[in-house]
């Protein structure tokens, strides 16, 4: 075998290889686990769900023109570790100037700001900040049980 054919043969295997960490092939948590939570559009119905299966509640607060914002729900969301807490608490996405009375409320005004309630409705944690994906997980992690 040649020089050539082992690097063609080793470039070939890093494609297959890449292409398998990309599309998650072998990783049977990336296969089981949609890309984003299902998302709620009111607090109100968060809140009833979470009642309802005695969850806690992540909301979160964005605005379309925010960069941090959309890469937010762009990287940090669908990360593998966050992925994990998708059933653990029901989600909700709210828009700072479009529900100006919701995010008055929580005392929110930056972009993106997490604040998790208990089932109730009481705040038990907020960050406001961009959390990347391992930080948002962690956040999460200190947070689940109701």
């Amino acid at each position: 075998m040649t020089a050539s054919t082992v690097v063609k043969l080793l470039v070939g295997f890093a494609l297959l290889l890449g292409a398998g960490v990309v599309s998650g092939c072998g990783n049977a948590d990336n296969a089981a686990t949609p890309a984003s939570p299902n998302w709620l559009s009111t607090l109100a119905a968060a809140q009833q769900q979470a009642a309802q299966e005695g969850k806690r509640v992540v909301v979160v607060f964005s605005v379309d023109w925010s960069e941090p914002g959309n890469l937010f729900f762009a990287e940090s969301i669908p990360h593998s570790d966050v992925r994990r807490y998708y059933d653990s608490y029901v989600w909700v996405r709210l828009d700072i100037e479009r529900d100006k009375a919701t995010s008055q409320q929580f005392r929110v005004y930056v972009a993106p700001s997490t604040v998790i309630l208990d089932p109730s409705g009481q705040e038990v944690a907020r960050s406001e900040r961009f959390l990347y994906g391992p930080e948002l997980a962690d956040f999460l992690s200190q947070n689940t049980d109701p």
